[in-house]
């Protein structure tokens, strides 16, 4: 829906009959997440506003080349207008306020400075333009106001407002496109009613104010507290920016609303664990309300095992935190994926107004040390790169998610080689990604590459010609022989407390080859017993026993494991 008011009254602010106004200089900037030097470019431009904070404000469109970014997915004919109205054909490319400058970053924004932006600022305005955004009760929508007033006559204009909502950052855990880029700031994420804007009015007196009020309907944004706004005029014939405004704060709808506005079901980022079932999820918690967020609960489960954690801390109106949950002790699936979800309920001890943004969920495959392959722990990884080289990187993870080595910005159709070694008798992840998402082979290029172990069994290998890897990435897992070079697993080996420090709760996890009779322990810094944590005859297989401490005091802890063949000890530290 839109409204467009014409007002003929003096304003409060209007000062005489030809005081104009302090300008914000706007800055459009074009770039891509796949743009090699838009890596190298941009941060010039972040410096500069970091610097300059005030009087100054940036929308940056996501261009669809030269490669994969899913921020222009979610609204390419947006862009794609900004990109034809200034003629621009390759970025990085940033122009200041429409027709003051236009060019490389690396020129305008030269060691973090900018001698154009500064000095458009001290120009003079012939308008004020202020602006708010405000959401709908449940978030569903956004409706953007700006208030456009004339401190000075203007004759003869030929002008259009544009309402652009921009999401003030995104930040990726991974690099979403190839060249590194996991931050980007003020993103375009809807231009209100269309990217051509309204056309306004062209002459105007003093205190002349026009109030636009637009609605869009949310979509495609990475997290609802980072949305703004901004309006600005342009003349269409000179395209000369004539003054803008930016709403950067939102007015919350609801006194106390706790929202969850993403979730890890792993804790690692990776949604494969391997021969380690233990996980510890993480989330992201956001004040939604404009009350401070003290206390909550958060309920959640793996395979429909639940728990319940108590959350306290101290958030401010749209700040947030990640927390991570105790683990849980599930039941792997062997055969599909486990599933987890998690849900903020009673913030500080009232019920929720909104539960549409309570919730979050995902899911991870587990995979048993029993299905994997056996391979010598000295490892090769040949690559022969294609047209495209800085899209190709790859790394190995061990069973946790922890990135043990990894490789990428390599040169085109050259071929690499390289060299991992990992530990004995573990599980690892071998990952290769290809950020376009259409291989290493064949259509532009001719790439391959193969993982081989010291005997030269191949672990994955993709031959010279072949069909290149589905998406954007090629997995495998593996294990390596464990030291005394049997496939036996002992105990001593298997067995690992986590997380370790522990505050409420940790978990003991170990795997059996077979059936065996246990005395399992939990002993103090003295070697006093503190608690019979379980005696039972296991079945072969892995196991998961959670440990409650929330009544133990902070200090150094021992868990022991009596077998038939001996004594077997980790050390756990317990703190509050």
């Amino acid at each position: 829906m839109k409204k467009v008011l014409l007002l003929s009254l003096l304003v409060a602010f209007t000062v005489g009959l030809s005081a104009q106004s302090q300008r914000m200089a706007l800055l459009e900037h074009f770039t891509q997440a796949s743009c090699g030097p838009c890596a190298t470019y941009n941060p010039l431009v972040k410096q500069y506003f970091d610097a300059n904070p005030t009087n100054r404000t940036s929308i940056k469109y996501q261009t669809s080349w030269p490669g994969t970014d899913p921020m222009n997915a979610h609204n390419p004919t947006d862009v794609q207008t900004r990109v034809t109205y200034y003629g621009v054909s390759g970025v990085p490319n940033v122009v200041i306020d429409g027709n003051v400058a236009q060019g490389n970053p690396g020129t305008l924004f030269a060691g973090g400075q900018s001698a154009a932006m500064d000095g458009r600022v001290g120009v003079l305005s012939d308008f004020d333009v202020s602006v708010i955004h405000l959401f709908n009760a449940d978030y569903t929508s956004l409706t953007v106001t700006g208030i456009i007033t004339s401190s000075n006559t203007v004759n003869n204009a030929n002008l259009v407002a544009h309402v652009v909502v921009v999401e003030k950052e995104i930040a990726f855990s991974s690099a979403p496109g190839s060249n590194g880029e996991t931050e980007f700031y003020n993103v375009m994420k809807k231009m209100l009613p269309s990217s051509s804007g309204q056309a306004i009015q062209g002459s105007w007196a003093v205190g002349n104010t026009v109030v636009l009020s637009e609605d869009w309907n949310i979509a495609n944004i990475y997290n609802l507290a980072q949305l703004g706004a901004i309006v600005f005029i342009q003349d269409d014939v000179t395209k000369e920016i004539l003054q803008a405004g930016f709403s950067e704060f939102l007015t919350p709808s609801q006194a106390t609303d706790a929202a969850i506005s993403s979730s890890n079901a792993t804790g690692t980022g990776s949604d494969i664990v391997a021969c380690h079932p233990g996980v510890t999820p993480t989330f992201e918690l956001l004040n939604f309300g404009s009350n401070a967020l003290t206390t909550a609960d958060i309920n959640y489960s793996i395979n429909g095992v639940q728990s319940t954690y108590s959350w306290t801390g101290n958030l401010a109106t749209f700040e947030t935190e990640t927390v991570t949950l105790p683990a849980l002790n599930y039941t792997p699936n062997l055969t599909g994926f486990n599933l987890f979800n998690v849900t903020v309920v009673n913030p500080n001890g009232t019920t929720d107004p909104y539960a549409g943004n309570d919730n979050s969920s995902g899911s991870f495959e587990y995979i048993a040390q029993s299905t994997l392959t056996e391979y010598k722990s000295e490892l090769t990884l040949s690559l022969s790169t294609d047209n495209y080289a800085t899209e190709t990187s790859w790394d190995i993870t061990d069973g946790y998610g922890n990135v043990l080595q990894s490789g990428s910005s390599y040169a085109n159709n050259t071929t690499i080689t390289e060299s991992i070694n990992v530990p004995d008798g573990d599980c690892y992840i071998f990952t290769i990604y290809d950020t376009y998402g259409d291989g290493i082979c064949c259509t532009y290029g001719n790439g391959s590459y193969s993982l081989t172990d010291s005997d030269g069994n191949v672990v994955i290998s993709q031959a010279s010609g072949a069909n290149p890897f589905n998406g954007t990435q090629k997995i495998t897992s593996f294990k390596t022989l464990n030291t005394v070079g049997t496939k036996t697993t002992t105990l001593s080996e298997s067995l690992m407390v986590y997380p370790n420090p522990a505050t409420d709760n940790f978990v003991i996890a170990f795997e059996l080859t077979e059936a065996t009779k246990l005395d399992i322990n939990l002993m103090n810094a003295i070697g006093q017993k503190v608690s019979t944590i379980q005696t039972d005859n296991f079945n072969g297989g892995e196991h998961l026993i959670n440990v409650n401490t929330s009544d133990l005091p902070s200090g150094t802890y021992f868990v022991t494991i009596r077998s038939e063949v001996g004594v077997t000890t980790k050390t756990v530290t317990v703190t509050k």
